[in-house]
């Protein structure tokens, strides 16, 4: 009779884990956003295989600090996460940013790809929904598009800050409320002397997503 009410209460446990995985497993699925990306392929995601996909994701749904190892023996931290959007830190020097994004007949997946060092330095891909890239891709906008104008300088001290703008990168990424994409000049790079004037001059431009191309939007500051 022992033997038999220990069965008993090991089948209970065992359909109590069963019973709570299944639910998580469901909470995840019933989440777009969870479910892509937990199915991105992985040559497009491939530091994260899909135990750790499933892991940050439950961790960030019940506010814990939503991190789990990478192929690399190093950890992923998911630092943000809407209904539509996500954003992780995949290394030291890495950021993976994904949204997705409407289209009449369908949804499309846009990827950021971020390096962090020696600047942040960004490319986006859009993807249909088999994850092949689009004929349209987003070009990432010439360094003078960042400027204030009328300028706020001389002629002669903007030469300057347009030297130093070539040794600067831009940066992407996408807004958590309106899956905007935000473009920004990233002047760590540039001389320390020339910081004060670079954020003078340069503003962040931001591009709404009109359900076919991303469309400079008129009021960027």
């Amino acid at each position: 009779y022992g033997d038999l009410c220990t069965f008993a209460t090991m089948i209970k446990k065992l359909f109590a884990t069963c019973c709570f995985a299944f639910c998580l497993i469901a909470q995840i699925f019933a989440s777009p956003i969870g479910s892509v990306f937990v199915h991105v392929p992985s040559d497009i995601l491939s530091v994260l295989d899909m135990d750790a996909r499933l892991d940050m994701i439950d961790l960030y749904n019940y506010n814990m600090k939503a991190e789990a190892y990478n192929i690399y023996g190093g950890k992923s931290v998911m630092t943000q996460k809407t209904d539509s959007m996500f954003s992780i830190s995949l290394t030291e020097s890495s950021r993976w940013d994904l949204a997705l994004l409407p289209q009449s007949a369908d949804t499309i997946f846009a990827v950021i790809y971020t390096i962090l060092s020696p600047a942040e330095s960004s490319r986006i891909v859009l993807y249909d929904a088999d994850w092949q890239p689009l004929a349209y891709q987003f070009q990432l906008p010439e360094i003078e598009k960042f400027f204030r104008e009328p300028y706020p300088f001389s002629p002669e001290r903007m030469e300057i800050l347009k030297q130093d703008l070539k040794m600067c990168s831009v940066s992407l990424s996408f807004s958590p409320q309106t899956r905007a994409l935000i473009a920004k000049v990233s002047t760590t790079n540039a001389p320390e002397d020339d910081l004060a004037d670079l954020e003078h001059l340069l503003f962040p431009l931001r591009y709404a997503w009109t359900g076919d191309t991303f469309q400079l939007s008129p009021s960027s500051e």
